[in-house]
């Protein structure tokens, strides 16, 4: 029986496309998922559950001893991963064949069929990041323009308990040219083998690991109020 060399053509596609997919990310890479790897199965459904690092609460006695203290609570909790939609491209067979045949003077197709399902996935993520954030530092509508308002945000992470360690920090083009005559001899990352480590400002400063320039962040708008009357307790 003859060879069948079209049986893997998914698999040869997907291979190819991977690879520049994951060189292309940015904001996406920069979450921990390790916490989730495996957790998800035919069984598990859309949502997964995981628990929480326990805390604990301290009683202080004289002597220590505290069999006659009234227990105290342990403080525990769970944070929930939810399967999100597929972003799938649809090419053409054809297309899709005839670059895979022809190698690397196809290198393009592949590279542009990652970029858009990188730029999606990016924007949807950057959205939740700023919808789901609880903490705010500096002002909404001014554009960061230092060092020391990218500082302020790693102060206020910090203060507040955030774990401190794979904290990054994005801003968009504009804002790196704002704080590029500040700038004096900050590390960066020399590898230039992917899309993030291109994308990397400076490593291990102002609190964050990495301070990154992206294009995919969202716009956060201002609600207007005037002249309202009451009073909050």
């Amino acid at each position: 029986m003859a060879n069948n060399f079209e049986s893997n053509f998914t698999r040869k596609l997907m291979t190819r496309v991977i690879e520049n997919f994951e060189a292309e990310r940015k904001l996406s890479k920069m979450v921990d998922s390790r916490t989730f790897n495996g957790a998800f199965n035919a069984n598990t459904g859309d949502t997964v559950d995981v628990q929480r690092p326990t805390d604990y609460r301290t009683t202080r006695t004289p002597s220590g001893d505290i069999s006659g203290q009234t227990p105290q609570d342990i403080v525990t909790g769970k944070a929930s991963a939810v399967v999100q939609d597929y972003i799938t491209v649809e090419v053409d067979y054809n297309e899709a064949d005839e670059a895979l045949k022809m190698g690397t003077n196809q290198e393009r197709f592949f590279e542009d069929i990652a970029r858009r399902i990188v730029t999606d996935l990016e924007l949807d993520f950057a959205d939740y990041m700023m919808k789901n954030s609880g903490l705010r530092s500096g002002t909404p509508g001014n554009a960061v323009d230092s060092w020391s308002e990218i500082a302020q945000a790693g102060a206020l992470m910090s203060s507040t308990g955030v774990p401190d360690s794979n904290c990054y920090y994005a801003l968009n083009p504009y804002s790196q040219v704002a704080i590029a005559n500040e700038q004096r001899s900050l590390g960066v990352n020399p590898q230039v083998s992917s899309a993030l480590n291109n994308a990397t400002v400076a490593e291990r400063y102002a609190g964050f690991d990495r301070v990154v320039t992206a294009t995919t962040l969202s716009s956060y708008v201002t609600g207007s109020g005037a002249d309202r009357v009451g009073t909050v307790a």
